[in-house]
């Protein structure tokens, strides 16, 4: 799967802005913050 400039927004406050990245199949992925949320 391919994701590409993914954005998430909570109202004034962006939590995501431009991701981009691949998960092969049979794989374990993960996005976390700085503050590991």
């Amino acid at each position: 799967m391919d994701v590409r400039s993914l954005s998430k927004r909570y109202g004034a406050n962006t939590a995501v802005d431009g991701l981009s990245f691949a998960v092969r199949a049979n794989s374990i992925t993960a996005v976390l913050g700085p503050n590991g949320a």
